[in-house]
């Protein structure tokens, strides 16, 4: 609407109103309504896959980049391992660092 100062009309608004009869036909229409309601979904179907088949391309190319340094982690009981969990204490100077534990 700030673009062109009146509120934009999609092709469905307009064969909403030609017919429930608010406005006539152009004249200078290339196919009827049906044809064009035909075309119409056509088009948004392979819009739909064109945009299915590019959002899982880029979905699993982001995987792969985001696993790229991965591994495998196995642990064995026994192991040493280093936990990391937020401190109880919410002053950071009364923070207390703790080492390894078994």
């Amino acid at each position: 609407m700030l673009c062109f100062g009146r509120h934009m009309r999609g092709p469905c608004a307009i064969l909403s109103d030609t017919w429930t009869g608010d406005r006539d036909l152009p004249l200078n229409l290339g196919k009827n309504v049906v044809d064009y309601l035909i075309d119409l979904k056509t088009q948004l179907e392979a819009a739909q896959e064109y945009a299915d088949e590019h959002t899982s391309a880029a979905q699993k190319s982001y995987a792969a980049r985001y696993n790229l340094r991965s591994r495998e982690k196995h642990f064995e009981v026994g192991d040493h391992v280093l936990l990391l969990a937020p401190d109880s204490t919410k002053s950071k100077t009364l923070h207390v660092g703790k080492g390894l534990e078994k």
